[in-house]
């Protein structure tokens, strides 16, 4: 039952290299032979054998020296032996008695000590030297032999000159001992290799070449610089370079270690046992009796005095299924040395099988032979539980940290796809844990409640919501859950803090034990995990809450991820609406900028025209020529003020409208013109919804709307329906429109339609100008509807699916009070009226100027120009005395100095100046950009002779 003992292993390692050497002199070709101390003959190689002519060593072995040698020279034979016995080494020749008769033989004589130092045996060579040349053959026969043992063999071999010490031979086992090649082992000494002083290793360098002393033990140097113990036989060796000294060297550095540690730990050994926990046992082979200490018995639950144990008894307290595993672990150790760990089951007093663990080794007579097997006895009953369960716990936390694995590496598992996430992770948390149910519920919008996003029932394997918790009824547990890194309820139904649980809810769902574990969001409890046990109660363990607070740790980076998702697109979403405005705002500054530049052209085109055609003929051909150009002119003029309604610059007439009034007058006038497979429906209010805006260009904006609508459904028919009401709106990002400028009341205009509706592609560029669907665009359309509706202060809402239709949703300002209406200038019917005085007519384009003062002229006045605003105040404020201005014909937009900067120095200048502002703009933005709405009035271009003379009379006449 127990480790090999020191002597034990001394032998054994002995015995190995024993057999090495009988090995060496089983092949050795000459004689070699062992004595006992009474001159008996013990051992003899088989070249001994051979050379005394027997068959078997039994014909040789035990029979006395003397047999073997003439009786002429059995007294010196003896005296040799004698001297032996006495440490002395003999050489010398005799006569061999052999079968073949006396053969004359070469011998010498070494005696062979035991370790401590006693001569045990006489170690002889004998070599047949009868004749010279047999001798030499067999000398070189040898010497092949020799080589082939001495290069091959594993022991560690030298060959050494005794007289000056050096290696003159190393085979392959000694060069990679020391650590040298062959080349550098062979200039190296003994005494590079040995510890001892030169003069010291020299002298038993030759006493060992004298067969004075055959062991040594030494310490040698490796090339390393490391020292090991070594044991070295050596003896003299006869070679035709002459004596050389043969050693084998074996290295028990490792040996000797462990002896002293082996040594050391017997001493401590004996010191605990008086005081080990351990039990004691011993088993003597030989008597067949087996002792069991005080504390075996004890462990095993009985008293010192109430078992007296007997060879063979552990085996009736042993379980039956482990008795055969012992018995073998007892039987390799006897006969194989293999170590005695053994763990096996005991049977208790109490009746309960215990786990203990039994080592031991075995003690052995010189034979080999077994005699005390002892060791020691452990309950590790404990232990097993406890490693038992670190097995189950490592295998619970593997399954635990490949499921988390599994949930955060899955693709299909994102912040897109949170419901399947969800359920995926009450899934996986019932699962690993072996619990009935797993819930996920998140805090709701205002914080009142708790809402399960997804609730798995593992027996059902269905998949639940809608369970909510009403917190503000749940102060103490929501207290509990905000201050605790998960709440464990053993018991439940018991647990003071789910007091405020709605009665039932614990016992409708089985619960028996449950865990929660809040889900925090930058400190804040957003929601928690509860997983429930409903089959019996179960205390938590650590694992399994961690395993909770990874699930929740995964459950926290969805919800990062959602927000993180929802402020991309939202970012996404307000960066094209953004590049949207501005390229609606860039195309609005060019429409703007063309209409200006046209509406100048259209100025001297059109009022050419009218001076060309109050100076014919009615009847002359050439009369209808101008009236043609008139008319051609008066259509550009309408596309100017197409393109600054869409940039939102163009000229509104605002008055107060009833939206219910316009839309129903625009319905009955477009029905006449829809196909007979569409269908326009509309409910007026039943109040007035009014609404301060141009009549003309809602008009236009209601008509786009419902031409679109009708050709989107002009294959398959449909309705176009149209509702008016009045909501409030958010000033917040419109979807695919134009968003409010403010937050409050709006008169809202809904036109939808069953047609084909529009993709993203379309929706993106519905507002680009002269854009369309059909085979060529046709002009502003919803360009012109844009600008509308932001030169009124609306908005713009735009629903559409590919194959479901399209909603326009359009936002007028609420009028609170009428406004004060602005009063049209109408042409006077006396065109006749002439006036008189000064007029200074400030535009930066030469036709203007040109048509200006041509016009001017004709109507009585005195005319000077000029092309910027600084000229313009040069001319006023250089005016020479009673040479006053009567008025001043003010361009509106002007490089250097705007319109209505030099409207506002005219003012400083000259107050009470009457000033004619004329733009493409419309007036009434021209007004919001000034304090004093008073200081000027207001002439739309192009215009006619017409137009100006009405402009001047009320301007004049109202001064």
């Amino acid at each position: 039952m127990p480790p090999e003992s020191s002597k034990f292993g001394h032998e054994s390692f002995v015995a190995r290299d024993s057999q090495r050497l009988q090995a060496l002199v089983a092949h050795a070709p000459v004689c070699v032979h062992e004595f006992a101390p009474n001159g008996t003959i013990i051992a003899i190689n088989p070249a001994g054998l051979e050379l005394l002519g027997v068959e078997h060593e039994s014909q040789v072995l035990g029979q006395p020296l003397s047999s073997a040698v003439g009786e002429d020279e059995i007294d010196r034979i003896l005296g040799l032996l004698e001297k032996a016995l006495q440490g002395e080494t003999s050489h010398y020749a005799f006569h061999l008695l052999t079968k073949r008769g006396p053969v004359h033989c070469a011998s010498w004589m070494s005696p062979l000590r035991n370790e401590q130092g006693e001569i045990t045996r006489i170690l002889g060579m004998t070599q047949d030297i009868t004749e010279s040349q047999s001798a030499l053959q067999a000398l070189q026969e040898s010497e092949k032999r020799y080589r082939q043992m001495f290069e091959a063999n594993l022991a560690i071999k030298l060959v050494s000159d005794p007289a000056t010490g050096s290696i003159v031979e190393a085979n392959q086992a000694a060069c990679d001992f020391y650590g040298y090649s062959h080349e550098e082992i062979m200039g190296l000494g003994l005494q590079d290799i040995n510890t001892l002083p030169r003069e010291e290793m020299m002298a038993l360098a030759g006493r060992a070449s004298r067969t004075e002393q055959l062991y040594f033990e030494f310490q040698h140097r490796l090339k390393s610089g490391e020292v090991r113990d070594v044991e070295v036989f050596s003896g003299p060796l006869h070679t035709p370079q002459g004596l050389r000294l043969f050693s084998i060297v074996h290295d028990v550095t490792d040996r000797r270690r462990a002896q002293l540690q082996l040594q050391e730990s017997e001493r401590r050994f004996a010191r605990a046992v008086a005081g080990t926990s351990d039990g004691i046992w011993e088993w003597h082979i030989v008597r067949g009796t087996i002792y069991w200490s005080p504390r075996f018995k004890e462990l095993l639950g009985y008293e010192t005095d109430e078992i007296q144990p007997k060879e063979g008894m552990l085996w009736s307290f042993m379980h039956p299924d482990d008795v055969e595993t012992v018995k073998e672990a007892t039987r390799r150790h006897l006969k194989h040395n293999e170590p005695y760990d053994v763990r096996y089951r005991l049977r208790h007093r109490d009746g309960k099988y215990r786990m203990f663990r039994a080592r031991g080794t075995v003690e052995r007579d010189a034979a080999g032979e077994p005699m005390v097997m002892a060791g020691s006895l452990e309950d590790i009953s404990e232990q097993v539980a406890a490693e038992r369960a670190r097995t189950e716990r490592r295998k619970r936390i593997g399954r635990q940290h490949r499921a988390i694995q599994s949930l955060t590496t899955d693709p299909g598992l994102s912040s897109r796809e949170m419901d399947l996430a969800f359920a995926r992770l009450t899934e996986t948390a019932c699962e690993i844990l072996d619990v009935g149910r797993a819930s996920l519920m998140l805090v709701n919008e205002d914080c009142s409640r708790l809402v399960s996003r997804d609730l798995f029932v593992r027996a059902k394997k269905e998949h639940f919501r809608g369970v909510f918790h009403n917190l503000q009824a749940m102060p103490q547990y929501l207290a509990a859950l905000e201050s605790s890194r998960a709440l464990a309820f053993e018991h439940p139904l018991e647990d003071e803090r789910l007091r405020e649980f709605p009665q039932g809810f614990l016992q409708e769902r089985s619960v028996k034990s449950m865990l929660d574990i809040p889900i925090r969001r930058e400190g804040k409890v957003v929601g928690i995990l509860r997983l429930s046990e409903v089959d019996k109660a179960r205390r938590w363990r650590d694992d399994e809450i961690q395993f909770g607070l990874d699930l929740v740790s995964f459950t926290v980076r969805l919800l990062v991820g959602a927000e993180t998702n929802e402020a991309m697109r939202q970012k996404r979403e307000l960066e094209s609406q953004v590049l949207h405005a501005q390229k609606l705002e860039s195309l609005g500054l060019m429409a703007s900028g063309v209409a200006h530049d046209f509406n100048n052209l259209l100025v001297a085109i059109l009022g050419n025209a009218d001076l060309a055609r109050e100076d014919l003929d009615e009847n002359s051909r050439a009369h209808g020529l101008v009236s043609s150009i008139e008319h051609a002119a008066r259509r550009a003029a309408d596309l100017c003020r197409q393109m600054l309604a869409y940039s939102g610059r163009g000229l509104l007439r605002v008055e107060t409208i009833d939206m219910g009034d316009l839309v129903a007058g625009m319905v009955k006038l477009m029905r006449a013109s829809l196909g007979g497979n569409l269908t326009l429906h509309f409910t007026p209010p039943n109040r007035p919804l009014l609404v301060e805006a141009d009549a003309t260009q809602i008009r236009q904006v209601i008509m786009n709307l419902i031409v679109n609508a009708a050709e989107a459904m002009q294959d398959q028919g449909g309705t176009i329906t149209l509702v008016l009401e009045e909501s409030v709106v958010h000033a917040e990002p419109s979807q695919g429109g134009l968003a409010v400028p403010a937050t409050g009341s709006y008169i809202e205009l809904l036109v939808q339609d069953e047609g084909k509706g529009m993709d993203e592609t379309i929706l993106g560029r519905m507002y680009d100008p002269f854009f369309s669907t059909k085979f060529a665009g046709r002009g502003l359309g919803m360009a012109a509807v844009l600008g509308i509706m932001g030169g009124h202060g609306g908005g713009i809402e735009v629903m559409s699916t590919v194959g479901s239709g399209t909603a326009f949703r359009l936002q007028f300002p609420v009028s609170e009070n009428a406004l004060n209406e602005m009063v049209e200038s109408h042409q006077l019917e006396d065109h006749g009226w002439l006036g008189s005085g000064r007029v200074l007519l400030v535009d930066d384009d030469e036709t203007v100027r040109l048509l200006g003062r041509e016009m001017l002229e004709r109507l009585g006045f005195q005319v000077s120009v000029v092309s910027n605003g600084s000229d313009a105040l040069k001319e006023i404020s250089t005016q020479p005395s009673g040479e006053e201005w009567s008025l001043v014909m003010l361009d509106l937009t002007m490089p250097g100095m705007s319109g209505l900067e030099v409207l506002a120095k005219i003012h400083d200048l000259q107050p009470g100046l009457p000033v004619l502002m004329s733009s493409g703009y419309a007036e009434e933005e021209v007004r919001q950009q000034l304090s004093r709405e008073d200081m000027f009035a207001f002439l739309a271009k192009p215009y006619t002779l017409a137009e100006l003379r009405s402009a001047l009379r009320a301007v004049l006449s109202s001064g």
